[in-house]
């Protein structure tokens, strides 16, 4: 974690105790985004970006999703589309980025 204090971002892998991957949460997204503004001594802007789906998740379910990230300090969500049909990912980049209303 101390080198990314000199970077410009962080994309967030988190793995369990056995050396798998899970999934982060909003919280380790807010401790994350504490040690870094504690620890950071650079003044430029520093992203925490995630990568996740919200395939097949209502509106309001991936509104309340992304809220929750945002709150935690996420800058960036980039959707996981890999392995997906080609056509669901075409449809999914010609629907443009979800907003947050």
């Amino acid at each position: 974690m101390r080198r990314i204090l000199k970077c410009d971002g962080v994309i967030v892998e988190k793995m369990n105790t056995e050396g798998k991957g899970e999934e982060a949460t909003p919280a380790d997204i807010s401790e994350i985004k504490s040690y870094v503004d504690t620890n950071r001594t650079l003044t430029t802007p520093f992203d925490i970006i995630i990568v996740g789906k919200t395939a097949g998740l209502e509106r309001t379910e991936r509104q309340e999703k992304f809220l929750s990230w945002q709150e935690a300090g996420l800058s960036w969500w980039v959707e996981d589309m890999i392995g997906d049909p080609q056509e669901q990912v075409i449809e999914r980049i010609r629907r443009g980025p979800p907003r947050l209303d």
